[in-house]
């Protein structure tokens, strides 16, 4: 007899049941997950903590964070955003925590910077020093030879460690390199987590940063010509308006001139509690932030371009441009080098680390230009006009900063009296470089000269470049500040189109007529002042260009120049940078 084995009507029933409510189960989760999660931003957040048993513990939080909701017992904190390809900037800030050690809070800073930025470093140095070595090894191994001498790096960092105890210069001098050396340190331990072959040799990190004092080199080894200090400007003025009564907002212009392999671009804030010494209890230094514009791999802007925010009411904006001297690129980069060959220990305090200290410490210009000018008999700097203007009551310095000496003016009669001020490079000194340094003090203050006459009868004559720039960020914007800035077009159309021509607008291009070279105006920065206190800040990236000109493409231009990590069109709209972390 056959015994048919089945289930029951009951139990196909449950079974059903089960496989439906696991189906719908499984339909809810997917639904649930996909409301709960959250796009990635494109903002990678990181944080360092720091104890003096353990030591240093980075923690990658990825993307898509709350930047104002992060743990705040923590030696810093930092974000990287890229929107290289979009606008043409990537934007880094990092906060540091005032209870910890300086040395502590610098290295912590570098380190994030490092590790968060880590490609961008490697394409820049790619792009810059990789690429001009391949053409110039034999000045390149006295540069690197001289950034590898661990005697004399010892040596130094005993000096400024001892220093750094009694003066609150050398302090700062010391927190600078010891934010290098976190930066290096970031970087290679992000490269061994990520498992990439790429390496920067130690050497390498050292010219990255300071090189502000080098600034051309390996653009145009052939010409004794700085094109850096050809192009580019400072413009300081006064925008007008219709009513009398309404004070007139100070509007500061700022064109960086550079190689264009140059134009992976930082816009970047340090917010740090530092200290005037490491005593138990110092009081902080003045400067709570800087914001500026810089490059991977720098510490300083090496664009010359700050906006520094006081604990005290003093916010200052120092802008600076290269010097038109006797001793143009070659001669000045070629004396650097020599005295690297020479004695490394003596000149290893180049400008950048002494403008990020005189940044730090400054409530004015006099103040700052003072800072500058501590160096030694031997030190040689890349020679730099500067401009300093304090927010709250819109008093200017100018201040020359050449190869041996240092000058300073208070410029703020004459901007009141003339509205206007452009700087191109020329001194505005009788005699700005003619003091026998060996009769000087070891630190130098800088002499008060009487300006020349000479600034207010040059006419504003860059061609067409700042016109076109302007109008630009003013097609793009539909802001205050734009209306502002498109009266001072219509002021300043006419008298900067009466010396334009075809050859000047293509040379701020980088276009020189028969030898075309990849130099030219690589961004404008424009900062607005009105009732005591800054009102915008707006940068655009990339090369100037007219309208009936092509945006600069490089696939067109220069493609076999190095340009990794680079976007093929520089064709970017202005961006107002909106910073996360302020108390």
């Amino acid at each position: 007899m056959l015994k048919v084995v089945g289930a029951s009507w009951l139990q196909t029933r449950i079974s059903t049941y089960i496989l439906v409510a696991v189906i719908l189960l499984g339909l809810g989760a997917i639904i649930i997950g996909e409301f709960g999660r959250v796009e990635n931003d494109g903002t990678y957040t990181a944080i360092l903590s720091w104890n003096p048993i353990v030591g240093y513990q980075i923690d990658f939080l990825g993307q898509s964070n709350n930047l104002s909701n992060l743990p705040k017992d923590i030696a810093a904190k930092a974000y990287y955003r890229t929107k290289i390809h979009k606008i043409g900037w990537s934007f880094v800030e990092i906060e540091t925590t005032p209870s910890y050690p300086d040395s502590v809070q610098a290295y912590a800073a570098g380190f994030l910077e490092g590790s968060l930025t880590w490609q961008l470093i490697h394409h820049h140095w790619s792009n810059t020093i990789n690429a001009a070595c391949l053409l110039q090894e034999e000045t390149c191994k006295i540069i690197r030879k001289a950034f590898s001498n661990d005697v004399a790096l010892k040596k130094f960092r005993n000096k400024i460690d001892t220093l750094g105890s009694k003066d609150s210069y050398w302090h700062m001098i010391s927190l600078f390199y010891a934010q290098l050396n976190g930066l290096e340190d970031g970087w290679r331990y992000t490269v061994m987590k990520s498992r990439k072959n790429v390496n920067i040799a130690h050497s390498d990190f050292i010219w990255l940063a300071l090189a502000g004092d080098m600034f051309n080199f390996g653009t145009n080894d052939t010409s004794s010509r700085d094109f850096t200090a050809d192009i580019g400007g400072i413009l300081i003025k006064y925008l007008s308006h219709d009513n009398p009564d309404v004070e007139p907002a100070l509007a500061i212009f700022h064109h960086t001139a550079a190689p264009y392999n140059k134009m992976l671009r930082l816009l970047k804030r340090y917010k740090f509690g530092y200290h005037v010494n490491d005593d138990y209890g110092a009081e902080r230094v003045p400067t709570n932030s800087i914001a500026m514009s810089s490059y991977p791999g720098a510490l300083s802007s090496q664009d010359e371009y700050y906006i520094i925010s006081s604990k005290k009411n003093q916010d200052l904006i120092v802008t600076g441009r290269p010097l038109r001297t006797s001793n143009m690129k070659k001669q000045v980069d070629n004396e650097i080098i020599n005295t690297l060959n020479k004695n490394y220990e003596s000149h290893i305090i180049m400008s950048p680390a002494r403008i990020m200290a005189a940044n730090w410490l400054s409530l004015d210009g006099n103040d700052w230009s003072k800072l500058l000018a501590r160096r030694d008999d031997t030190d040689i700097s890349r020679p730099i006009q500067w401009a300093i203007i304090r927010v709250i009551d819109s008093s200017i310095w100018l201040v020359e900063q050449h190869s041996r000496t240092t000058h300073i003016s208070d410029y703020t009669k004459i901007l009141n009296d003339k509205k206007i001020i452009y700087l191109d490079g020329f001194s505005r000194f009788k005699k700005p470089d003619n003091i026998d340094i060996s009769k000087q003090s070891k630190f130098k203050t800088p002499e008060l000269i009487e300006p020349t006459d000479e600034l207010n009868k040059k006419p504003i004559k860059k061609t067409k470049i700042l016109v076109n720039r302007l109008k630009e960020i003013a097609e793009n914007n539909n802001d205050d500040t734009t209306l502002k800035i498109k009266q001072f077009n219509k002021i300043n159309d006419t008298k900067l189109n009466n010396n334009s021509s075809r050859h000047n607008n293509f040379k701020f291009r980088g276009e020189f007529n028969d030898v075309p070279l990849p130099f030219g105006v690589i961004d404008t920065k424009i900062t607005i002042i009105n009732n005591a206190e800054i009102k915008t800040f707006t940068a655009i990236c990339g090369p100037s260009k007219t309208n009936e000109e092509e945006p600069f493409t490089w696939s067109k231009t220069f493609p076999k120049l190095s340009h990794i990590g680079h976007p093929d069109k520089f064709d970017f709209p202005s961006v107002s940078p909106k910073w996360v972390w302020f108390d």
